[in-house]
């Protein structure tokens, strides 16, 4: 399981999507449809440090109180494309 925590807010200049979009967009590249799908629940009050989770085949995005972004993979599929996209743009990841 691979976990990657992203600021939630946009980086300057705000007309660029935030990192942690970038990745979700760059993972379903890397492997096509595991966050384009319409296979999602959404979990509000996912944990008291949070408040909701989009809950995918292959990964979880978690929003936090703390105004982060958890993106944590849940079978070898996701964990093998947060790795190569996270290594790929030098984020830091925890296995």
């Amino acid at each position: 399981m691979t976990h990657l925590r992203l600021t939630r807010a946009p980086t300057l200049p705000t007309d660029k999507a935030p990192e942690w979009l970038e990745v979700i967009w760059a993972c379903d590249e890397f492997a096509p449809g595991m966050f384009v799908t319409d296979d999602i629940t959404l979990n509000e009050n996912w944990s008291p440090d949070c408040y909701m989770a989009e809950i995918y085949p292959d990964a979880r995005v978690i929003f936090r109180k703390d105004d982060t972004v958890s993106i944590v993979s849940t079978t070898s599929r996701g964990d093998h494309a947060l790795r190569m996209v996270a290594t790929k743009r030098g984020i830091h990841f925890t296995p």
